[in-house]
């Protein structure tokens, strides 16, 4: 992703957020044959960085959906949407 792309995804609004690793902020959805999501990490510290985590699927009956940052996995049921 280059520096463009980077401050592109910053400046978009927040629509939603987990309040772990610093605090990370989803900046956008994809949507394709593979969906991956756009997030800030470390939104609340003072490093911040844009990374696109590929949307994966739990193998159990229920299937969560979640994305996994650096061993934590960060379930979709779990985001706390924004007013947007």
């Amino acid at each position: 992703m280059t520096q463009q792309e980077k401050e592109y995804f910053e400046s978009l609004p927040t629509i939603g957020y987990w309040s772990t690793l610093g605090g990370v902020e989803v900046k956008s959805i994809e949507h394709g044959i593979e969906d991956y999501l756009v997030c800030v990490v470390g939104a609340w510290t003072g490093v911040r960085t844009v990374h696109r985590l590929r949307v994966k699927y739990t193998h159990s009956k229920d299937a969560r959906a979640y994305v996994s940052f650096e061993g934590t996995k960060l379930y979709l049921d779990q985001c706390l949407r924004t007013g947007i």
